[in-house]
């Protein structure tokens, strides 16, 4: 029977041991903050943004500092903490939506802003219609005749320019020369209004060569419309042209050039205030902020007897540390506390608990406030109703109007004949009497009325004046002390 109660005794210790851990692991973990988190478009668009960082294919924008904190406990109190959200936007892309904005809203194009400037450096304009239009500098092809001038290297052949000369003279050789291709032909040392050398690289079987035959140059004029090339090596059309969809390739390299904060302006020209295009063009968001946070110190204190029979004093000090890594939307803080114990101010003991990173408690994100926005207006609805004027000044006041009514009122016979009813007359030291003598007309008959009050002065009422003096007295004693409770 030892025995049996032996083994439940230690089953019931290793229960509670395991109780104790399950409930000290589940104490000293993490907890996840989530935060919420600004959009694509107010990070991108915000004054009090940060300073944006190209790095590769993502442009990077810290967002302005928000206010989050760490709860503390007890009391329910808060550790201040500043976060930075960070978005990340796609560079390629967003060369994309530009090349888009300037398919379909050319016209919106903001002068000088980025796009502006970088249609400028591109030597594109703005034609009729918001069409985008280049100024072609390509040689134009014609066959020279009469007065214009012509580039030759044999003698019976005329060519417009002398890139197209050194072509032709490229394509007779390889016609005529068995096994030869040929690899490239460019146009070297020109010399303006004279000639100019022909670089032509060849290819036979297993062997290369380069040919250097020399294109003359005849003066003359270019065809009507058309303008000589800067090099004087061609003529060109002047006109501008419409931009072809192999001419957007150029933009690549043209924004791949520029600095990060020219992206981030880009960014916001070609999405135009568009909440959606920001979406799109948004890569990842990441929170980032101070990896360690000072949190309270807290101190308790009490006295103790000492073993000599006096009393000392006692101090307990925690001090708080927290912790803390960030995700995308959130961070994690673990705090770690240190209690230092003194009796009459020397150190007793000391103890530093530390949570681990496990993550035991979650917080949502606080809903933000909404801002009461005043509804705009514009013109005649923001001056309201129109005024009407609802008083006519009159001369007659208020005391004519009394009077006239208390005159109709006196005439009227039975007010009329009771008009001194309640006239008294009371002769000095003598006891108020009062009599009423006179006749009441009702129009189709009248009746005398013979009225006399004298009770004041019988014996019997005069007995009981100070009872009801009393009376009165006490009656409005109470009245007055209701009122004045109430």
């Amino acid at each position: 029977m030892d025995s049996i109660r032996g083994f439940f005794r230690s089953g019931l210790w290793l229960c509670f041991l395991l109780c104790v851990l399950s409930v000290a692991s589940h104490s000293n973990a993490a907890t996840r903050k989530h935060v919420t988190m600004p959009t694509a478009q107010s990070v991108a668009t915000s004054p009090g943004a940060g300073v944006p960082v190209k790095s590769g294919s993502t442009l990077s924008i810290p967002g302005a500092a928000q206010g989050e904190y760490i709860p503390f406990q007890p009391g329910d109190r808060k550790v201040p903490l500043k976060v930075i959200p960070t978005i990340d936007y796609s560079i390629p892309r967003t060369i994309e939506a530009t090349k888009g904005f300037l398919k379909n809203n050319a016209a919106s194009i903001v002068v000088g802003g980025v796009i502006a400037g970088m249609v400028a450096g591109l030597d594109w304009v703005m034609g009729e219609g918001s069409e985008l239009q280049k100024i072609d500098n390509s040689s134009v092809d014609y066959i020279p005749t009469g007065s214009d001038s012509y580039w030759s290297i044999f003698a019976n052949v005329k060519k417009p320019s002398a890139s197209s000369a050194c072509q032709h003279f490229a394509d007779d050789f390889a016609r005529n020369t068995y096994g030869a291709s040929i690899t490239s032909v460019s146009v070297t040392n020109v010399r303006p209004g004279i000639d100019a050398t022909c670089s032509i690289k060849y290819s036979q079987g297993s062997s290369t060569g380069t040919l250097v035959p020399v294109a003359h140059f005849h003066a003359g004029s270019c065809p009507a419309g058309l303008i000589p090339s800067s090099d004087f090596t061609s003529c060109i059309n002047p006109a501008p042209v419409p931009v072809t969809e192999s001419d957007f390739s150029l933009i690549d390299a043209y924004a791949n050039a520029q600095n990060s904060q020219w992206h981030r302006n880009l960014l916001n020209e070609a999405c135009n205030g568009s909440s959606r295009c920001y979406d799109q063009l948004k890569e990842r968001s990441q929170l980032n902020g101070p990896t360690t946070v000072q949190g309270p110190t807290t101190t308790t204190s009490g006295t103790y007897t000492k073993p000599d029979g006096t009393v000392g004093t006692k101090a307990a000090s925690t001090t708080t540390n927290y912790k803390v890594t960030y995700g995308p939307t959130y961070f994690d803080f673990s705090k770690t506390q240190t209690t230092i114990w003194n009796e009459d101010g020397q150190q007793v003991g000391e103890e530093t608990v530390t949570e681990n990173d496990d993550i035991e408690a979650e917080e949502p994100a606080e809903k933000p406030q909404e801002e009461q926005v005043a509804s705009p207006c514009e013109g005649s609805s923001c001056d309201g109703p129109a005024y009407e004027d609802l008083y006519s000044p009159s001369e007659l006041t208020k005391e004519d109007h009394l009077d006239s009514y208390s005159d109709r009122v006196s005439s009227i016979p039975i007010i009329s004949a009771v008009g001194s009813l309640f006239d008294v007359s009371i002769s000095a030291g003598a006891c108020p009497t009062w009599s009423y003598n006179s006749t009441l007309d009702l129009g189709i008959a009248s009746m005398p009325i013979d009225l006399n009050f004298d009770y004041h002065c019988l014996p019997w009422f005069v007995s009981l004046g100070p009872w009801i003096q009393t009376i009165f007295l006490l009656g409005c004693t109470l009245g007055a002390i209701r009122i004045g409770i109430l």
